[in-house]
């Protein structure tokens, strides 16, 4: 939410990402982490789509 400097659990984040890394289409899945914890697996729709 605008003018919200801290995030409460629950709220929704949206990213406006500047830049695609140009390594992202070399894996199947990106691994998601907090800290030492795997929290999710995120898969790579798009790979091998070039």
């Amino acid at each position: 939410m605008a003018g919200e400097d801290t995030l409460q659990v629950g709220m929704s984040l949206e990213c406006f990402v500047p830049h695609c890394d140009p390594t992202a289409n070399l894996f199947n899945e990106y691994h998601v982490c907090r800290g030492d914890q795997l929290v999710d697996i995120w898969p790579v729709d798009a790979r091998g789509a070039i």
